[in-house]
């Protein structure tokens, strides 16, 4: 005996409408506020920095509390320590800042990271930040030089948009050629 509504074609039809939203959903963003391309950000932390004329500047704005960060002095990978702040809490726990730096967490929060190798001085040369498959990507280019001690590089921006902070966060930590 064969069943008779699994060889009919309407119901073959009927099925395939029925699966084919889901999908084609599978691909496609929930959030259609939020742009792929380049994010908005300001740097507060990083060693250095050159400018098209050669010139190097240090920005120093914020660093991490270690008293309740660990320091490690070599990470199996290039980022060893990677943070997302969100609220003043965490903030005040993780994070000191100068004078200089506000930040209102209903409008924007802060990510950072670590870096810790050992025989590198570690220049933290370039950040940038995008967003792309509906994922965060902070990039940081490093610069290494020669240092007997291990060396910490550590980087932190600003990210100046709140609707990007419950989105999943890449940090692509890669090595820069010298100059």
């Amino acid at each position: 005996m064969e069943c008779y509504w699994i060889n009919n074609n309407k119901y073959k039809l009927s099925m395939l409408l029925l699966i084919i939203p889901f999908l084609l959903n599978g691909n496609c963003s929930t959030n259609t506020d939020v742009e792929e391309g380049p994010v908005p950000f300001q740097i507060l932390k990083e060693y250095v920095s050159y400018s098209t004329n050669g010139e190097s500047e240090s920005i120093n704005k914020c660093d991490f509390d270690y008293s309740n960060v660990e320091r490690p002095s070599y990470s199996e990978k290039l980022s060893g320590i990677e943070l997302k702040i969100k609220n003043s809490s965490d903030f005040e726990t993780f994070i000191e800042c100068n004078d200089s730096v506000s930040i209102d967490f209903q409008k924007e929060f802060i990510i950072g990271g670590l870096t810790s190798l050992q025989g590198n001085w570690i220049y933290v040369n370039d950040q940038k930040l995008e967003f792309k498959n509906d994922t965060l990507i902070y990039h940081i280019g490093i610069l290494r030089g020669f240092n007997a001690q291990p060396s910490r590089g550590i980087y932190m921006i600003k990210v100046q948009s709140i609707k990007y902070s419950e989105y999943p966060i890449s940090f692509n930590v890669y090595w820069e050629e010298g100059e």
